[in-house]
């Protein structure tokens, strides 16, 4: 007990640790460049993974330590399961951006949250001087994270709390919502391993050898010589319904690549 005691103690004291670094370097940005201080742009911007392995960068100060370490961990046990990643910012202001979605869908990109190829990250942004929240979902996830459903996320999840000051408990019902939807999802279709191939090999294996068994042993011959019969008239009418200028398969297609963002929602508060 002690000794969880200890880890949550460390955790907190590194959380506050990097919260001193960055408010130092902006402080030290805004004695010595005191105009482009104000201008955010999406360089600006630590990547919390890059820096500390983590899923949070709150440049607003909105966040308590114990709230970031929940927001990892429920973050990481998703990336765990199957692989989707979901970044957590704030800022003070995306300005000069055109609009926070804008600065949104630029800091998706700039950071390429997702698994390579993919597309299935997601970006979760708070901008408090704007009164703004932007959710942008990678094309990856959108038939998981659909617009109407990203929306009402916020508007049911998220900003009926904004509008009461409870920046953390928005930011973690909102979070918690989006990690839920992409667990549902994925538990019903499970990722193909060689741990969970080989009971799937197996059984194929064994399902083979038992028809080849009955096809030989227990049908009698003339059953299989009337089976055999039917394969090969099968054959000749699809032969005659190709021949005379029918499809019996479909159209051509192909795989497009995903975009790396720009579904998602927004909405002030």
């Amino acid at each position: 007990m002690n000794l969880l005691n200890q880890s949550h103690v460390f955790l907190c004291l590194l959380f506050l640790a990097k919260r001193t670094f960055f408010s130092a370097c902006l402080c030290l940005t805004l004695a010595f460049f005191p105009l482009p201080c104000y201008a955010l742009t999406v360089q600006n911007v630590p990547n919390p993974q890059q820096f500390y392995g983590r899923w949070v960068m709150d440049l607003a100060h909105i966040l308590s330590p114990n709230t970031e370490i929940r927001l990892n961990q429920i973050i990481s046990k998703l990336e765990r399961q199957n692989g989707d990643e979901i970044a957590v910012v704030t800022v003070p202001e995306t300005s000069p951006a055109r609009t926070p979605k804008a600065f949104t869908t630029s800091l998706f990109n700039y950071w390429g949250i997702a698994k390579s190829s993919q597309n299935n990250g997601v970006l979760f942004l708070v901008s408090v001087n704007e009164h703004r929240v932007e959710i942008e979902v990678g094309y990856g996830v959108k038939n998981i994270l659909s617009n109407s459903l990203v929306n009402n996320i916020i508007q049911q999840e998220i900003i009926p709390q904004f509008k009461q000051g409870n920046y953390e408990d928005g930011i973690l019902a909102g979070t918690q919502s989006l990690v839920m939807r992409l667990s549902t999802h994925l538990s019903d279709a499970k990722v193909l391993t060689p741990e969970n191939l080989i009971p799937l090999a197996l059984f194929l294996l064994l399902f083979i050898a038992v028809v080849a068994f009955c096809v030989k042993f227990i049908l009698p011959p003339n059953m299989l010589s009337e089976l055999r019969l039917e394969i090969d008239n099968t054959e000749l009418l699809v032969s005659k319904i190709k021949f005379e200028g029918y499809d019996t398969g479909g159209g051509d297609g192909s795989d497009s690549g995903g975009s790396s963002g720009g579904d998602g929602g927004g909405s002030s508060w």
